[in-house]
């Protein structure tokens, strides 16, 4: 039993040292909110380690907004919808390359080749 709890620990924090790569790295983010038909898919290179930073590089083409959290930034808004402003009981879910992102864009690695998946989601 010491084992499996052992083996736990070590699992939860080797995925909390998950870090980018450094140097240029190219991806891409796709922006998909049905209700108003908009799928879009920008690709772009950035030094960014971490995924906020990469947005940040290209926050107009986005329309990206973000709020300040004791946890982290949040992505609250993206071509130029923000779910928060508008009373609507939706967020940003991001996928990295096809499976449900496990951190927030500010703590998110960004690596070279990454497909990143913002999808309006109802809460």
């Amino acid at each position: 039993m010491k084992r499996v709890w052992l083996a736990l620990l070590l699992s939860f924090a080797l995925v909390g040292c998950t870090n980018g790569t450094e140097g240029e790295k190219c991806i891409t983010v796709e922006v998909v909110y049905t209700d108003e038909d908009i799928d879009d898919d920008i690709e772009f290179c950035t030094d960014s380690e971490f995924l906020l930073g990469a947005l940040e590089e290209n926050k107009e083409e986005l329309g990206l907004e973000t709020k300040d959290f004791d946890f982290g930034t949040s992505v609250t808004g993206l071509k130029n919808y923000n779910f928060e402003t508008l009373n609507l009981k939706y967020y940003w879910a991001i996928y990295v390359n096809g499976e449900y992102g496990l951190f927030g864009a500010s703590d998110q690695p960004v690596n070279d080749g990454d497909v990143f998946k913002f999808e309006a989601t109802a809460w």
